[in-house]
């Protein structure tokens, strides 16, 4: 598994934590004027980085294997988001200006687009629109490099198919929260079409009312980053 830092923005306030619940309290009235984002460093062929918002350095130094393990809250604006090698001024990628609006969340991910390939950057729009509390979500992105397209299977069931290296990014449908009962999973990733298993884990407690991200990142040259499966429960 990945690990996870909390609210890494330096510039703002993490603010409350709590899981995305239709039947959690509200947050504060201000808090009605946030946008919230996520950030994933998936990018094990490139150094730290740092995250400057429309030129303001805003993150410490983050390594490659790293995600924020809530939604840190920010004004809603128009924002430019530079990656840059950290402690220095190269830039890795860029996520040209965007509207970041009221009450929406977004994960960024800095990623490589192949095997030792250069820093990739994008933008998801996270939507928990379906969230309810009888059910668990869940979404699948594949962000290794070193791995073939894959088939996900979660207690022997095949869920996905042939899902492919930054897929996330060209079919939006793959970025949808899918629907499970709340319930303990094992988790499978297998070679697309055969039964080779690429990856496996058990005892994954996916809880009522909660969504979460499974990503598949990783390099198998790496000690601090090997590939492996990080489970993401969104929270803000």
């Amino acid at each position: 598994m990945k690990i996870l830092f909390g609210a890494c923005l330096l510039i703002l306030s993490a603010g409350w934590a709590g899981c995305l619940k239709t039947n959690s309290t509200p947050p504060p009235t201000d808090a009605n004027k946030s946008t919230y984002i996520v950030l994933m460093n998936l990018a094990p062929y490139s150094p730290p980085t740092e995250v400057y918002l429309n030129d303001v350095k805003s993150t410490p130094a983050i390594p490659a294997g790293t995600v924020s393990s809530a939604y840190a809250h920010i004004a809603p604006a128009a924002y430019d988001v530079k990656f840059k090698v950290a402690g220095g001024d190269s830039l890795l990628s860029e996520i040209p200006a965007a509207s970041y609006d009221s009450m929406s969340f977004y994960t960024l991910i800095l990623y490589n687009d192949s095997v030792k390939g250069p820093a990739r950057s994008a933008r998801i729009s996270d939507n928990y629109s379906m969230v309810t509390v009888g059910n668990a979500y869940y979404r699948f992105i594949h962000m290794c490099p070193e791995e073939p397209p894959v088939d996900l299977y979660l207690n022997g069931n095949l869920m996905q198919q042939h899902r492919t290296l930054a897929d996330i990014l060209s079919n939006q449908t793959n970025g949808w929260f899918q629907a499970l009962p709340p319930s303990s999973y094992s988790l499978q990733l297998k070679k697309a079409g055969t039964d080779s298993v690429i990856y496996s884990a058990s005892n994954i407690g996916l809880l009522a009312g909660n969504a979460y991200t499974f990503f598949l990142s990783g390099s198998a040259g790496s000690s601090t980053d090997p590939i492996s499966v990080g489970i993401l429960k969104a929270a803000y």
